[in-house]
């Protein structure tokens, strides 16, 4: 898919569409709950006007290994759930995440167990659980936050290097 203008998509407007590898659309600054979902041969994306990426947004796209939406502000936290190829996010505006609150989890999925680099330099808050699926997490900048959350690392297996406020580096390990 390649539109130079677009307006509105529907929640769903291209869920499950397999055939789907490429979508490169300006203009469109919000994207629906469940617009990309199981899209599974879908690996590049280029939405440069994106500020707002809603729920399930690119559910269980497997194929995908990096994303980057240079202009998205706010994320939900369940945007990339089972995008079990996901290596590197870049949400370089990014000032929000949000937590989707579901009473039948216990820890919400917010990033995949793949994810190797998260890159949210403007975000001001981390929340609870955040990385918790993230196992092979190795570098999350996120240079503007004011404040992590309780247990927004935990789960995660290996040492990481967190780059925060004002350049100030967290050497962060578990055992």
């Amino acid at each position: 898919v390649h539109a130079n203008k677009a307006g509105n998509l529907g929640d769903g407007a291209f869920r499950g569409c397999a055939s789907l590898v490429y979508v490169g659309i300006s203009g469109l600054t919000y994207i629906p709950p469940s617009t990309f979902s199981t899209c599974t041969n879908l690996y590049y994306i280029y939405l440069p006007d994106v500020t707002l990426v809603n729920s399930n947004a690119f559910e269980n796209c497997i194929a995908i290994k990096t994303i980057t939406l240079k202009s998205a502000q706010t994320v939900y936290s369940n945007a990339f759930s089972g995008c079990s190829s996901l290596r590197t996010i870049n949400l370089p505006e990014m000032t929000s995440f949000e937590n989707i609150f579901n009473p039948s989890l216990t820890i919400i999925p917010a990033f995949p167990a793949s994810l190797e680099v998260f890159n949210a330099p403007k975000l001001e808050t981390t929340v609870s659980n955040m990385f918790f699926h993230s196992k092979n997490i190795k570098n999350i900048y996120i240079d503007s936050v004011q404040e992590i959350a309780p247990s927004t690392f935990n789960g995660c297996n290996n040492g990481i290097k967190v780059t925060a406020s004002h350049g100030i580096l967290l050497l962060v390990f578990f055992r």
